[in-house]
Parts: C-alpha cells; structure tokens; sequence
C-alpha cells in the first residue's frame, strides 16, 4: 500500500514538473530544441502552436493522480484507525 503511495506521489511530482518546465520555455528556445532534436520536432510544434491542449492533459492527469492518492491514503488511514 505505502509503494503505490509512493508511486502515487512521484507522478504527481513528474506532472508538475513537466508543468513548470513547459510553462517557463520561452518560445525561441522551444524553436531550437525543435532543430537540434529532430525527432521531437513535431511535439514542439504541437507545444507551439496549441499550448492550451497539452497544458489541460497535464492537468486532467495530475488530477486524476492526486484524486487516485487522496482515495488511496484515505482507504489506509481508515483501516489504520478504525
């Protein structure tokens, strides 16, 4: 139970990580790791020109990982107390 916590929590970290990272790319420097790595390119684009998409996955994921912990600690709490 306290590894599928755990598991639980890393992705939530990785989520909001992969947030941040997103969100503080400036656009010129998003274009260059769109040359210097051609096989991501088309992801890159897809960051450029619809943002808002990729940024609501994100969001509608950590959600539902943050909802699965909350459920999961509750579960684990009730029958440590209870």
């Amino acid at each position: 139970m306290s590894l599928l916590l755990i598991i639980l929590l890393c992705l939530s970290a990785s989520f909001s990580g992969v947030e941040t990272a997103l969100l503080s790319l400036p656009k010129f420097r998003v274009k260059r790791l769109a040359e210097q790595f051609p096989h991501l390119h088309k992801r890159f684009m897809l960051w450029l020109n619809a943002p808002q998409d990729i940024i609501t996955a994100i969001l509608a994921g950590n959600t539902l990982v943050n909802t699965f912990f909350s459920a999961v600690l509750t579960f684990f709490l009730f029958n440590v107390f209870a």
